[in-house]
């Protein structure tokens, strides 16, 4: 009689571990992969900068508090894409296989070049490339650590109005001064 009881428990954690393992690898294979051409189509399109990133922005990207790169490469993906349920959470469970997908098949550098030409950056264009000349004056590529800190700001609250708002100030001033500290 134990024999069973541990038998039946076991094939219930295993049941329990397989299918989210199952629905991931099938979530895969119909879903991510079948957008596998538009994720190349937008690697392609990225800038020069947004493909090789200046020093000074991938040293505030490092330091970046929070910044968890391929959540947001995940969302904006699923955004781009049109590909999850609207709220809720089939959202969730739609942007946690985005995520952990993402991280199985892109390179950090793909990942990288994702989050630059796609976050949203308050314009009606997306990307680093366009709001660094909208913003800053200067191409992404001739950015210094101050500028580079207030672009990753603005990406992590693009709905702020940038002339008024102090925490972006904040923010952008804490990631110059965590670049400084760097080796």
């Amino acid at each position: 009689m134990r024999r069973r009881v541990l038998a039946f428990f076991g094939a219930l954690i295993g049941a329990l571990v397989a299918a989210p393992l199952l629905a991931l690898a099938a979530y895969d294979v119909f879903v991510l992969q079948g957008h596998r051409p538009d994720i190349d189509k937008l690697l392609a399109r990225a800038g020069p900068a947004e493909q090789r990133p200046p020093e000074s922005l991938a040293r505030v990207l490092r330091v970046s508090p929070g910044d968890h790169l391929t959540a947001h490469v995940a969302r904006q993906m699923l955004w781009a894409f049109d590909t999850a349920p609207r709220g809720g959470s089939g959202w969730h469970a739609a942007a946690l296989a985005w995520w952990l997908l993402c991280e199985v098949h892109l390179t950090e550098a793909q990942r990288t070049t994702l989050f630059l030409s796609l976050a949203p950056m308050g314009g009606e264009e997306p990307g680093f490339e366009r709001a660094s000349v909208r913003l800053m004056g200067v191409p992404l590529a001739e950015v210094s650590v101050e500028q580079a800190a207030w672009l990753v700001a603005v990406a992590q609250a693009p709905s702020r109005d940038p002339g008024h708002d102090a925490r972006w100030t904040r923010n952008a001033r804490r990631l110059a001064e965590q670049v400084r500290q760097l080796p």
